[in-house]
């Protein structure tokens, strides 16, 4: 939505700013635009394949790439730069290799202690990916292996003693606790 959003905004203000006056209005567009397109995308992935992740990284990458290019043909017009396309195509096919050897940079997210977050946005996002991994376990390899990593180091430092992953600790819940001490 956001990218069809952005499409539409700058097709509508390439149709209807036709004068030399509302260059920079239009290039702002652009490039605010692909900032937020490339944050959405490639920062914040909603998607659960990976295939369809890296596609729509490489794809909002080169909307970044496009709108910097575009800015800077413009600051440069008036210099002896005519290599724009040339450089566009240069840094398209480098920015696409880049992401297609890019490791999962949300795997970082495994290794957050949620005991000592004040950021409730980053045990969502943790949340998130473990339930994509969970989900990628049947089929993926290296998702299994991320998720048992995960709880390997969860018992180490997990030191609640109701943990369902801490093999050592007393299985009993606050609520049987709570019981056991009004029947003691």
């Amino acid at each position: 939505m956001l990218l069809n959003l952005y499409q539409m905004l700058i097709i509508i203000s390439e149709t209807f700013f036709t004068e030399e006056v509302f260059v920079e209005i239009i290039l702002a567009l652009i490039f605010i635009g692909s900032v937020l397109i490339f944050m959405n995308f490639n920062l914040n992935s909603m998607y659960r394949q990976e295939f369809t992740i890296k596609l729509w990284s490489m794809l909002s990458s080169l909307i970044f790439w496009t709108g910097i290019m575009v800015v800077f043909a413009k600051i440069l017009e008036a210099n002896i730069f005519s290599g724009s396309v040339i450089a566009w195509l240069f840094g398209g096919g480098f920015i696409i290799l880049l992401v297609l050897t890019d490791r999962d940079h949300r795997v970082n997210l495994l290794l957050v202690n949620t005991s000592k977050l004040s950021n409730s946005l980053k045990i969502q996002k943790q949340i998130n990916y473990l339930l994509k991994l969970a989900q990628w376990e049947l089929h993926d390899k290296t998702a299994r292996t991320l998720l048992n990593g995960y709880i390997e180091i969860h018992k180490q430092i997990c030191l609640r003693d109701d943990c369902p992953l801490n093999p050592g600790a007393m299985k009993v819940n606050i609520f049987n606790k709570k019981l056991l001490g009004m029947v003691i």
